[in-house]
Formats: structure tokens, sequence, C-alpha cells
């Protein structure tokens, strides 16, 4: 719930991370309807989402786009918490 706000939250351009950011985040919820062993598997587009998030932020030259990128990875990270309980 959190990644679906704060992505929302990003600029979105026709090509890279933002897009890419979308596409992990729908990896994601198929992973979850899944309900097979996928601690890994979310962790691993956890791990995605948090590169992304980072060329994001390396890239931004606009302040508002770093403060999302920043929001975008402190929720990344609060979701690989809770992903460390599964499996």
């Amino acid at each position: 719930h959190e990644l679906e706000l704060a992505k929302d939250q990003v600029p979105v351009r026709a090509h890279g991370p933002p897009v890419r950011l979308k596409s992990h985040v729908k990896a994601m919820k198929a992973a979850l309807r899944t309900g097979s062993s996928i601690g890994r598997k979310l962790d691993f587009i956890a791990q995605e989402m948090n590169r992304e998030a980072n060329t994001t932020l390396s890239k931004a030259n606009d302040l508002e786009v770093s403060n999302y990128a920043i929001e975008l990875k402190t929720a990344i990270e609060k979701v690989r918490e809770q992903i460390q309980n599964i499996e």
C-alpha cells in the first residue's frame, strides 16, 4: 500500500525508473497473489525497486522529485523489513 502511494507521486516519464517502478509494483502484486514460497522473489523485486529509486534520486535536478524519491526509498525499506518475515 505504501509503495502504491509513493510510486504515484513520482513524475511519470515515457521511459526510465518511474515506468520500471510501476512494472515492479505489478510484479510484486502478482507474486503476492501466487501465495507460494515468495519471500526471496519479493526481496529481489524490492531490491530492484530500490535501484530504480536510487536512479531517480541521482538524476533528479528538482527538489520535489528528490523528496519523492526519498519518500519512495523509505517506503521500499519498510516493505523490505516486512518481506523478511515472509517464507
